[in-house]
């Protein structure tokens, strides 16, 4: 009979010392969304580098987001250490609580988004430019909120299943 008390009391402990607590409303300030960070105006600095290719490009980015309805609109303006210049507009379609789907001009179909506690991920097709031709690869980002209130963005880009590059950036407020 001890035994049978000592092990339900271990099992209870265990049970409770292994519990999750809830997320406290002062912890909320630590979670990633979407829409609240990108709103307005953000900035970034990052870099591409695929070790296949031998390509190392810097760059800084300036955003623009915008609301409506479910819809938030993020203009991102690129500037490449080189001079080189670019602009890409995503439309992120708000489908669930915690979940969003994405266009952007060079985004083959939609890229899923999901939303965590402490962190975003976007999977995607892109169609890059290749001497005349297109190049599909695959992006998997992961979005994270730093302690310093920035959110850093990694993206692992994919050929074949094969991994060929990366994308590490930056955005602060």
């Amino acid at each position: 009979m001890a035994n049978r008390f000592l092990f339900a009391a271990f099992l209870t402990l265990v049970t409770f010392v292994g519990a999750r607590p809830p997320v406290m409303a002062s912890e909320k300030a630590n979670l990633v969304l979407l829409e609240e960070f990108f709103l307005g105006k953000t900035s970034g600095r990052g870099y591409f580098k695929s070790w296949v290719a031998g390509v190392h490009r810097p760059f800084s980015v300036k955003t623009h987001g915008t609301m409506r309805g479910n819809t938030l609109t993020l203009v991102e303006d690129f500037v490449y250490d080189d001079g080189e210049r670019d602009r890409k507009t995503w439309y992120f379609t708000r489908t669930g609580h915690n979940t969003f789907e994405g266009t952007r001009e060079d985004v083959v179909g939609k890229a899923k988004i999901k939303i965590f506690e402490d962190k975003i991920t976007l999977k995607y097709l892109v169609d890059i430019p290749n001497n005349g031709k297109k190049t599909r690869v695959r992006f998997s980002d992961i979005l994270s909120r730093q302690d310093d209130g920035t959110i850093r963005n990694v993206a692992n880009v994919y050929k074949f299943g094969i991994k060929i590059g990366r994308v590490d950036l930056t955005f602060k407020r």
